[in-house]
């Protein structure tokens, strides 16, 4: 474990339909330490059923090196976030139940600020969306790594629902023309 942890954000809980969820800027080297990609996979069972996990599409190095380029440039930005399930195992997929490993949120008393901990550098936060964003810091300069990054955290989302979110932010978006 390094010396970033734990580690204490505020930020705001924000609520929608879909349900509530936390927003921060967090670095990008805090985020290569904590997240990961949950990619979809396909296991042939011995009956011939297959067990399906994940929900992300293989990182493309091309476009991690593309995104790299510009992360190293004068005019990178991010303003969109970077979407994380938290308390999730990169080892198993399965729910974190040791609670001095689990991700916590403290909302405060009077309105929706909130603060979130981080309490060590498990990866415990599968990326729902970003994974290109997040992972283009590994083709970017050293100094890149210090970038803040605006993350919505959703706690203990189930995966069927982490895949729905993904799938339907993906399926929706536009080409610009």
């Amino acid at each position: 474990m390094n010396g970033h942890y734990p580690l204490l954000l505020r930020g705001l809980v924000v609520s929608q339909p879909f349900g509530d969820f936390f927003v921060a800027p967090i670095s990008a080297r805090i985020l290569l330490d904590v997240a990961y990609s949950d990619r979809l996979t396909a296991e042939r069972r011995p009956d011939g059923s297959y067990h399906v996990g994940g929900s992300q599409r293989p990182l493309a190095e091309r476009r991690l090196k593309e995104i790299g380029q510009f992360i190293s440039s004068p005019t990178a930005s991010f303003p969109n976030s970077i979407i994380l399930a938290a308390n999730y195992r990169a080892d198993d997929g399965l729910i974190e139940e040791q609670e001095e490993l689990k991700w916590g949120l403290a909302i405060d008393e009077n309105g929706p600020t909130a603060t979130l901990t981080i309490p060590t550098n498990a990866k415990l936060a599968p990326i729902i969306d970003g994974q290109h964003r997040l992972f283009g810091f590994s083709y970017a300069a050293q100094e890149a790594l210090d970038m803040s990054l605006l993350c919505a955290v959703f706690f203990d989302l189930p995966k069927p629902y982490q895949a729905f979110l993904f799938a339907t932010i993906n399926a929706n978006q536009r080409a610009v023309k």
